[in-house]
């Protein structure tokens, strides 16, 4: 009888541990598998920043090629790419997600970014920010990529390395995970503001209350970023010149 009870006990004992010890088990798991698909998304959001820059050096720094190379580099971590059928449902995919983000209340008063520059849009799913050449006037026209020109060698240098950076909006699609993962980095960015890096701002505390909407619908994005340069191959044209002011700020054209 006392053995009976014994085991009874065990088996009590064993499910209650169980019923604790599950629930963290799991909440570990979908954790765990976020933050890999996250740096999955980190090292693409560093490849569309090398095929953005890729692009830029041979199209005169053409922002709106560059965003298409871009979004087209990240299209791995939205679904299947690898069979024609799959790519094209992916693509259709990607295209409707960027649609969806550059209809959002993004605060482009408060932030200082224009939607565009010359008709190459700053918002939606990827944004490209030319960070440099620098140190020559737009008033040039364009920058010869195989010849100082008059220029000082170490600012003709500077001036002719296309430097660009990718802000990837990364969408969580984990369950439970994508919550306590969204809830963790927007409470430690709450007071993001303007940055004195080149370029704009690559959070602005304004956007965190669209984020924050959205969280509010079950979607939740963070932005990723990365920077790539590479030399110049072709003239640069001075009207894709987003930043000339090499210490910081944001200048629009």
């Amino acid at each position: 009888m006392s053995e009976h009870l014994s085991r009874d006990g065990q088996s009590g004992q064993a499910a209650v541990e169980s019923a604790l010890v599950l629930p963290l088990m799991v909440f570990l798991g979908l954790g765990l598998l976020q933050l890999t698909q996250m740096q999955q998304a980190k090292l693409m959001t560093e490849y569309a920043a090398y095929c953005a820059a890729r692009s830029g050096i041979v199209w005169n720094g053409n922002a709106e090629r560059m965003r298409d190379a871009a979004l087209v580099a990240v299209l791995p971590t939205l679904g299947r790419t690898d069979a024609p059928p799959e790519l094209a449902r992916t693509w259709t995919r990607a295209r409707l997600l960027d649609e969806m983000l550059r209809r959002l209340p993004w605060p482009t008063r408060d932030t200082g970014v224009p939607d565009s520059v010359n008709g190459a849009p700053l918002s939606g799913l990827v944004r490209v920010d030319t960070v440099s050449p620098s140190g020559f006037s737009p008033k040039r026209g364009e920058l010869e990529f195989d010849g100082p020109e008059g220029l000082a060698e170490e600012v003709y240098r500077e001036a002719t390395v296309l430097s660009v950076r990718v802000r990837y909006w990364y969408e969580l699609r984990v369950p439970f995970a994508n919550q306590l993962v969204f809830t963790a980095w927007w409470a430690a960015n709450a007071g993001a503001g303007p940055s004195h890096q080149r370029g704009y701002a690559t959070l602005h505390r304004r956007e965190l209350g669209v984020l924050r909407g959205l969280a509010a619908d079950r979607r939740y994005f963070l932005p990723l970023t990365a920077t790539y340069s590479l030399r110049m191959q072709s003239n640069f044209h001075s009207k894709w010149l987003m930043h000339p002011n090499p210490d910081g700020g944001a200048v629009t054209p």
